[in-house]
């Protein structure tokens, strides 16, 4: 069960273990995922896989480019992860 206004998970069991207010709802469809954690990412900033890539892409420009490879490991369900480079 998930508390609605912190967000929190509250309980986890099977429907007949779990004790749900009255006033929960059910949401068919959805699922429910902690999130992801990746220790090993490098955000080189570049679009292709290529040594020569990465050494040659300035740093201000590979750092405004990793932010939209961190938005997407976020909208993938990653919420936690350690870069390397």
């Amino acid at each position: 069960m998930i508390d609605e206004d912190s967000g929190l998970i509250e309980s986890v069991g099977r429907r007949s273990e779990v004790d749900f207010p009255e006033s929960a709802r059910t949401v068919k469809g959805a699922m429910v995922l902690p999130g992801l954690i990746d220790a090993h990412v490098h955000f080189f900033g570049t679009r292709e896989y290529s040594l020569m890539s990465w050494v040659s892409v300035p740093e201000t420009l590979a750092a405004l480019r990793s932010v939209r490879d961190l938005r997407s490991l976020l909208y993938s369900g990653f919420t936690t992860v350690r870069g390397y480079g």
